[in-house]
């Protein structure tokens, strides 16, 4: 029989099986599940028992039972390399809260940016208080000199009428 069936009773309706302590309940369930598998594990068919046998002695002497401790101790240096790779990784809460203060981060962030008024205002403060020309102001200027340009033209065009027609009268009148 194998070791971990062989239990002793204690106090207090505990089993103690290869050195851990278990309630009898639990132990009297996972004894029957064992027993249940250990009972579909019989009735293999006989030409996968010669099967295994074949390849257990194939090498003669124990060769399956070396490369069965073989893996298993594959199998253990391999849990220990992914053990010690994910001590390095973050846990799941951690990636949780991160995830967390990343969007509340970029929440804030974006709270702070002004919408497309506050811009607008902000623009018009900006250019108002560098005395930037805007649309408006260069309008008025050009169309004030417009404004001058007539008005000199006016003017000199009336000054050659006034001296044109006093030329005639200073001819026609002596």
């Amino acid at each position: 029989m194998n070791s971990s069936f062989t239990a002793t009773k204690e106090k207090s309706d505990s089993v103690v099986v290869d050195m851990k302590v278990y309630k009898a309940d639990d132990f009297n369930r996972s004894n029957k599940k064992t027993s249940i598998q250990r009972q579909q594990n019989h009735y293999k068919s006989s030409n996968e028992t010669a099967f295994t046998y074949e390849n257990s002695n194939s090498n003669g002497g124990g060769g399956g039972m070396n490369d069965i401790l073989r893996r298993l101790d594959d199998l253990e240096r391999n849990q220990r390399e992914l053990k010690q790779s994910l001590e390095n990784l973050p846990s799941k809460s951690d990636l949780k809260n991160m995830s967390l203060e990343l969007r509340l981060s970029i929440k804030d962030d974006i709270g702070s940016i002004p919408n497309e008024d506050r811009i607008k205002t902000i623009m018009a403060e900006q250019l108002s208080a560098k005395k930037i020309a805007n649309e408006t102001f260069v309008d008025s200027k050009i169309n004030k000199a417009r404004l001058t340009t007539v008005i000199w033209m006016v003017g000199i065009g009336v000054t050659i009428f006034v001296t044109v027609l006093t030329a005639i009268l200073r001819k026609v009148i002596p």
